[in-house]
C-alpha cells in the first residue's frame, strides 16, 4: 500500500505540471474550419486533441491532417493557413503588436500542402521554413507542398515570395510562378504556372478564407469568440 502512495503522489504531480504547462502556452489564433474532417493539433505540454471550430492555437503547436483530414487556422493578425490532406507543420513563433502590426511569425512545414495568405503583420518578420528551403514573403498568397522525399514546390497566387534554398541560387517568384528547390538541394528552378498539387483543403473554395471583392482584396471573416472551455461544448459550430 505504501509503495502505491508515491506513485500516484507523482502521476497527480505531473498531470499538474502538464496543466500548468498548457495554462501558460500562448495563444497565437484559432481554427476557423467549420467542419472538422480529423485535423489534431498537439500543444507544448498537452495531450494531441481535435482540431475543433474556434478552438484556440498555441506557438509550438504540431498541427496533423491524416488521411483526408484538412483545417484552416486565422492569427491574431488575420494571417491564414490552410493546411491540406496528409500534412504536417509546427507553429513555432508568433509575436504581434496591434498597435504598431509589428512582430514575428514563423512555421516549419513538414510535409504536405499548405496555403499561406498574410495578414497584418509586417511582412519582413515572417519566416516559412521547409527540410529544403527558407521563406520570406511580400503581401502573399502562396502554395507550398513538400513532397515525402523533401522536395518542396513552392506556387505564388499573389504577391512575392524570397526563397532561399538548401542548395542552388536563391529566388524570388511572384505572381503566377513557381519554383521547384529538390530534396539533392543541388539546384533551384523557376518556372511560369502553378506545380503543386490540387487539394480540396488548399482550394478557393472554401469559404474560411474569406469572398474575392470587386478589387481583388479579400474580404476577412471576424474571429468568434468563444465561451466555454477550448475542447468544451461551447466550441461546436452552430447549425
Amino acid at each position: 500500500m505504501r509503495s502505491i502512495v508515491p506513485a500516484v503522489a507523482a502521476l497527480i504531480a505531473t498531470a499538474v505540471g502538464l496543466s500548468a504547462e498548457m495554462a501558460t502556452a500562448q495563444e497565437i489564433g484559432a481554427v476557423r474550419q467549420r467542419t472538422f474532417n480529423g485535423a489534431v493539433g498537439l500543444p507544448p505540454g498537452g495531450e494531441e486533441r481535435d482540431l475543433l471550430f474556434n478552438n484556440d492555437v498555441f506557438a509550438e503547436e504540431r498541427v496533423s491532417t491524416d488521411g483526408s483530414a484538412t483545417t484552416s487556422l486565422q492569427f491574431l493578425d488575420n494571417t491564414r493557413l490552410k493546411v491540406g490532406s496528409n500534412s504536417t507543420l509546427v507553429l513555432d513563433r508568433f509575436v504581434y503588436d496591434p498597435d504598431t502590426e509589428t512582430g514575428e511569425l514563423a512555421i516549419t512545414f513538414g510535409k504536405g500542402i499548405f496555403r499561406f495568405v498574410t495578414g497584418e503583420i509586417n511582412k519582413n518578420g515572417i519566416r516559412l521554413n521547409t527540410p529544403t528551403a527558407s521563406m520570406t514573403v511580400r503581401g502573399t498568397d502562396v502554395i507550398i507542398e513538400v513532397k515525402p522525399d523533401d522536395t518542396t514546390l513552392i506556387s505564388v497566387i499573389e504577391g512575392t515570395v524570397d526563397v532561399v534554398p538548401c542548395g542552388g541560387e536563391p529566388r524570388a517568384p511572384g505572381t503566377g510562378q513557381s519554383v521547384i528547390v529538390p530534396a539533392s538541394c543541388t539546384s533551384t528552378e523557376q518556372v511560369e504556372g502553378r506545380i503543386t498539387r490540387n487539394d480540396p483543403g488548399v482550394s478557393d473554395g472554401s469559404a474560411s478564407f474569406g469572398s474575392t471583392t470587386g478589387n481583388g482584396s479579400r474580404e476577412r471573416e471576424p474571429r468568434e469568440r468563444k465561451t466555454g472551455s477550448p475542447n468544451g461544448p461551447n466550441n461546436s459550430p452552430s447549425p
